[in-house]
Order: structure tokens, then C-alpha cells, then sequence
């Protein structure tokens, strides 16, 4: 598995490109997630509104996996549309 600083040093253009939707949507909280899920390439897709959750960084940090930094970003999604076709 590529860590982000592996990811940041190998193609640091397109690093910089990825980190730019994090901090857009704290200008704009509307994303959509996309998906192709299963054999036939089906399209799921999710409309959200996404907002920052700061005071849920110590509570993900105990139920993680793996380490949470201080400067991980921590974001809930609410689903306001859900498409499959």
C-alpha cells in the first residue's frame, strides 16, 4: 500500500490536484461520490453535503485502525441523493 507521502513524492502535481477538493469544500460543501460497483460497471452514485468534524477526530482516533494524526481532516458526509443504474 502507497502512502500519501509516497504518493506526494512520486507524482506531486497530481498530490497537490488531490488535496485541492478538501479544502474546496470548505468553500462549497456539495460533492457527489462515485462508484462502479459489481461486474456489469453499475453506477452508484451519492450527492452529499459534506462538513468538517473536528471534535471527531479523538473519537475516530480511538476506533480506528490505524494512527489519526492532528492534522488529519475528518469530514461527515449527509446523503441527499442516491442513483443506481
Amino acid at each position: 500500500m502507497v502512502t500519501w507521502s509516497d504518493f506526494v513524492a512520486a507524482a506531486p502535481q497530481m498530490a497537490a490536484a488531490g488535496e485541492n477538493p478538501w479544502r474546496d469544500l470548505h468553500r462549497d460543501a456539495r460533492c457527489v461520490l462515485h462508484a462502479l460497483p459489481g461486474d456489469r460497471d453499475d453506477e452508484f452514485v451519492l450527492r452529499c453535503t459534506a462538513w468538517e468534524r473536528l471534535q471527531a477526530r479523538e473519537l475516530v482516533r480511538n476506533a480506528a485502525n490505524h494512527v489519526i494524526h492532528d492534522d488529519d481532516r475528518i469530514f461527515e458526509f449527509a446523503v441527499e441523493q442516491v442513483d443506481h443504474g
